[in-house]
């Protein structure tokens, strides 16, 4: 790790008296003018490293984990490499598609709220995306991760990369989120359709698989150790 960012996603500034954690490495608290979405995806001239691990400050990763994606990531640097899945469906009924959160065999969408993915596609997102997807984001206030995985499979056409068990993170010390909102799924199924016309077609394609430990779940000898304990 090289440095932690914190982008105060609100025009006003932190408490002064506001405890940070102790590091090996500095926290840089950035100020944002104003409260978009959008923030946590601008190219931050703080952002010294290719790989950047875009977590939400409701999500708890292990050390472990962290390692093990970062190690998954440096083999598909292109992708987006991260542990929340989710997949998009076509509705036959209504001809849209649709937003989907549930356990399946597939999926086609890595969330930004704990993920890998390089440097490049910030200045991607911020300076080559069509501006009207910012502004749409905007709006919404909702839906930046589409948008996101909208533009890695349309610039890599691969689908994202999805390592560990985790499909979710629950909080329990935290109030209300975005996505306890009730229309909050109906909202990103509309982002995506959105997306699509806007696009041309939908460029996010499927995978089947995850990335774990090569010894997860193995029987090892006694004496032996696993690569990782949990993973």
């Amino acid at each position: 790790m090289h440095s932690v960012l914190v982008i105060w996603n609100n025009p006003i500034p932190p408490n002064p008296d506001l405890s940070w954690p102790q590091l090996h490495v500095p926290i840089k608290v950035i100020l944002s003018q104003n409260n978009s979405l959008n923030n946590r995806f601008l190219p931050y001239d703080l952002i010294e490293t290719d790989a950047i691990l875009s977590i939400d400050d409701d999500i708890q990763l292990r050390h472990d984990e962290i390692v093990f994606g970062f190690r998954v990531w440096r083999e598909h640097r292109d992708q987006l490499v991260g542990f929340p899945a989710r997949a998009h469906f076509w509705n036959g009924s209504d001809s849209s598609w649709f937003y989907n959160s549930d356990y399946m065999c597939e999926f086609s969408m890595i969330l930004t709220g704990a993920a890998f993915f390089h440097k490049y596609y910030t200045f991607a997102y911020t300076w080559e995306m069509s501006p009207d997807i910012r502004n749409m984001v905007d709006n919404y206030f909702n839906c930046e991760d589409i948008a996101m995985n909208f533009l890695l499979a349309h610039i890599t056409r691969k689908p994202p990369l999805k390592v560990t068990l985790h499909w979710s993170f629950d909080c329990v010390y935290c109030g209300s989120t975005l996505h306890d909102r009730p229309d909050h799924y109906a909202a990103r199924s509309r982002c995506i359709n959105w997306l699509t016309n806007h696009y041309g077609y939908n460029p996010l394609m499927y995978s089947q698989y995850r990335a774990d430990s090569v010894l997860f779940k193995t029987r090892i000898p006694l004496g032996k150790q696993k690569c990782y304990k949990y993973i």
